[in-house]
C-alpha cells in the first residue's frame, strides 16, 4: 500500500511537471494577470513536490531512488521562469520615470 501510495505521488509529480512547462510555453501569449495566477499554482505544485520529497526520504531515508531530487529542482526551475516572466511583464506595464524626459 506505501509503495503504491508513493508510486501515485511520483506520477502526479511528473504530471504536474508536464503541465507546468506546458502552461509557461501558453503564457507567453497571455497577459499578467495569467502569469500571477500560473505564478501561484507553480508555487502550490513546488510545496508539494518538497513535501513528498520530504516524506519519502523519512519513509525510505533516500530520495534519489525515483530521482525524486531530478523533479524537485525541475519543478523549482519553473517557478524561477515564471517569477523572471511576471517581474520582465511587470515592468513593461508599468514605466519609470526614468524614461520620461525632463527636457
Amino acid at each position: 500500500m506505501q509503495n503504491t501510495m508513493m508510486n501515485v505521488c511520483y506520477v502526479a509529480g511528473w504530471l504536474a511537471l508536464t503541465i507546468s512547462f506546458l502552461l509557461i510555453g501558453f503564457s507567453k501569449f497571455k497577459h499578467a494577470r495569467f502569469k500571477l495566477k500560473l505564478f501561484t499554482f507553480l508555487n502550490c505544485i513546488l510545496a508539494y513536490q518538497v513535501i513528498f520529497t520530504v516524506w519519502q526520504w523519512f519513509l525510505n531515508g533516500n530520495v534519489t531512488v525515483n530521482n525524486q531530487w531530478l523533479l524537485l529542482v525541475a519543478q523549482a526551475l519553473c517557478s524561477i521562469i515564471c517569477y523572471l516572466s511576471v517581474q520582465r511583464r511587470k515592468s513593461k506595464v508599468r514605466p519609470n520615470l526614468d524614461s520620461f524626459s525632463m527636457d
